[in-house]
């Protein structure tokens, strides 16, 4: 049919030009995309575009349609796994991650795959395990070191995970999430001088970064220097006005500096978004 020729080369185009919502849209407009090898392609692109959109339930089912339909290969049980862990099926994600590996049995996304789904069990022996093998197949991923440095820090192993959010910046020093966790885990081995500079260094690429801001008012606080605490946080507010965090951090600043009204429209604030520790400053600082 013309018409649906001409809707599946759209939706195609959109997803390539990461336009995911208006080709899902395109894709609504076909109700069956014909069962057949001319068509698998489309088929796959519109599995892909659902997944990318969280709609996990239409993901899996187009990918197990092209399973049936076309072939069993190891990227769709992959796609199959991901979506049943988002939702929570972490044993569909393991049997589905294990047929994938059967294909391809030597596919570091695939293992790093199944360590993230024992990771979210907090199985973290097996964890480490399969990320591990999958960092043994690829060293050169920065992203892996991140998270298995992310995985030590869960399991309180924080001398592992330094060595390994190192090794994530070494390959890649302008990956912010794995400066934050650097930040975090000196925090924990109490480097809070190491703390602060990573917390520089991600402003330095991105000097909105509210999490950067929010934290390094935490070390100015902690350390007495309220005025600098204040202007770290009045920062974070401004690049996050919705942070519960940060607007209560900016009432203790404000109370401390004897700002007491000013302090207790930031802990009401906090409390209208329905933070109960806001509703107790509120009762004990603001009558």
């Amino acid at each position: 049919d013309f018409d649906n020729e001409d809707i599946l080369f759209r939706a195609r185009l959109k997803y390539y030009e990461n336009d995911y919502q208006g080709a899902y849209e395109d894709y609504l407009n076909v109700e069956n995309i014909p069962k057949n090898d001319f068509y698998k392609f489309h088929l796959i692109t519109r599995a892909k575009t659902s997944f990318l959109l969280n709609k996990f339930d239409e993901a899996i089912e187009d990918f197990e349609q092209y399973i049936e339909v076309v072939e069993e290969n190891a990227e769709s049980y992959f796609y199959i796994s991901r979506s049943k862990q988002s939702l929570g099926d972490y044993e569909g994600a393991l049997i589905a991650i294990n047929k994938a590996i059967e294909i391809v049995p030597n596919n570091d996304d695939y293992f790093f795959q199944k360590g993230l789904i024992y990771e979210d069990l907090e199985d973290y022996k097996k964890a480490f395990s399969y990320i591990n093998k999958a960092i043994e197949i690829n060293p050169n991923d920065y992203f892996k070191f991140y998270r298995q440095g992310f995985a030590y820090g869960s399991n309180n192993q924080f001398d592992l995970a330094l060595i390994a959010i190192n090794k994530s910046i070494s390959l890649n020093d302008k990956f912010i999430p794995a400066l934050i966790e650097r930040a975090y885990i000196n925090r924990k081995l109490g480097d809070i001088q190491g703390e602060k500079e990573d917390y520089l260094k991600v402003l330095g690429i991105d000097p909105q970064n509210s999490d950067a801001l929010n934290d390094l008012g935490v070390i100015y606080y902690n350390s007495g220097e309220l005025l600098n605490a204040l202007e770290y946080y009045k920062r974070a507010y401004k690049s996050d006005p919705e942070s519960i965090v940060t607007i209560v951090n900016l009432g203790d600043v404000l109370i401390d500096l004897d700002k007491t009204e000013e302090g207790c429209e930031y802990y009401k604030k906090a409390a209208t978004l329905g933070d109960d520790e806001a509703k107790a400053l509120v009762q004990e600082n603001c009558n």
